[in-house]
């Protein structure tokens, strides 16, 4: 993969564009969920309830819908495969985003090895000497990283125009409960009592 970097950056000035990349086209994937959450909920509360959520919230909440919204099988299988391929995308950002990069040394020199980095990130308990993984990550990590973004973006996107054609006419407009239906509780979200 050709990097597309400016002529006659150093490795750490190459590897903070690249993070800002990753950035930037995670950026996309969080409007296209925002917009796919929209598509899926219907136009009306769900452009409320989708401000300001996590880009994991927005996956699950996804996923939730995709089952629930009356989908062919095979078109929710592919529904749910978008929102798996987003999910390691935001992991992948997260990773390479929230990381912290430290230089590699050669073991047996002691010498900094050109172009290559240890990570590590931060536990959920907030213990910093957690290494992520086994290895060292070189600039092509990085831009695979940002591929993977513009890639899930995409998919994304693609799913959420498709949805038009796809979803039984009438799906969700007109439920007057976003929260149960995102509950999964259909019938309470359609005003239906049991």
């Amino acid at each position: 993969m050709e990097l597309d970097l400016p002529e006659g950056l150093n490795d750490r000035d190459a590897l903070s564009l690249l993070i800002g990349r990753v950035a930037m086209s995670h950026a996309t994937l969080d409007i296209m969920l925002n917009f796919l959450h929209r598509e899926l909920g219907g136009r009306g509360a769900s452009v409320y309830l989708s401000a300001g959520k996590k880009t994991a919230a927005l996956i699950s909440d996804c996923r939730l819908m995709v089952k629930k919204v009356g989908l062919e099988e095979e078109h929710a299988a592919i529904g749910l495969a978008v929102l798996t391929a987003a999910s390691e995308a935001n992991a992948s950002r997260n990773r390479v985003v929230h990381d912290m990069w430290m230089t590699a040394y050669d073991e047996s020199t002691g010498t900094p090895v050109p172009g290559r980095w240890v990570t590590a990130g931060q536990s959920r308990s907030g213990a910093l000497n957690r290494v992520i993984e086994a290895g060292t990550k070189d600039l092509q990590y990085v831009a695979r990283a940002h591929e993977q973004q513009i890639e899930a973006a995409t998919r994304v996107v693609s799913f959420q125009m498709a949805l038009a054609h796809l979803m039984p006419s009438g799906a969700w407009f007109g439920v007057p409960d976003m929260e149960s239906a995102l509950r999964g509780d259909l019938d309470a979200a359609r005003g239906n009592s049991s």
